[in-house]
């Protein structure tokens, strides 16, 4: 039996938190530990791909969400892979790969609409105004009282990605302010 100082699903969880607080050194250091301890830990592979993300790391990020998905390929999380891995191609400028990536993501967990935040940007940035749209309609129904602002605010994204990302929620129709 592991303890928590040695078992690499504690360190992956308690990176993903320090992750979404934006202490990214800390969440690197667990991550790197976690799969030094279990290099074959799909759960640490997916949260090292959203934290690459996180850092401007589309290469880095693409090779640990590919790993995960070839580690556990039926595990329920592989929505979540795919939608970062597209984040990882809207990141590269790769919108149709983008779109392709998080349509899969979102096809597995149809109630995730939060992939729109990330997705509503890819279809903008690709010049389909019908889907961004219909993307903010999809996520205001969960989300009502959402703006670009708030959904901005909740991203730890690098400053550059959050800029491109909050031009596509304009562009897609979700409010400002």
């Amino acid at each position: 039996m592991r303890t928590g100082g040695d078992d690499p699903d504690t360190f992956t969880a308690i990176a993903a938190a320090r992750a979404l607080v934006a202490d990214r050194n800390g969440a690197e250091a667990l991550l790197d530990w976690a799969l030094r301890l279990h290099p074959r830990s799909a759960a640490a592979h997916l949260r090292s791909g959203w934290l690459a993300n996180y850092l401007d790391r589309p290469t880095r990020a693409a090779r640990h969400f590919r790993t995960a998905m070839r580690l556990a390929p039926l595990d329920a999380s592989a929505f979540n892979s795919l939608t970062g891995l597209g984040v990882t191609h809207f990141i590269g400028g790769d919108h149709a790969q983008a779109i392709r990536r998080m349509e899969q993501g979102l096809a597995l967990n149809p109630k995730a609409t939060w992939i729109y935040r990330n997705l509503m940007p890819a279809y903008a940035a690709a010049g389909d105004r019908r889907k961004a749209e219909a993307g903010v309609s999809a996520l205001m129904a969960d989300y009502p009282r959402l703006t670009v602002a708030a959904a901005c605010d909740a991203m730890v994204f690098s400053p550059a990605v959050t800029c491109r990302i909050a031009a596509g929620l304009r562009a897609a129709g979700l409010p400002r302010t």
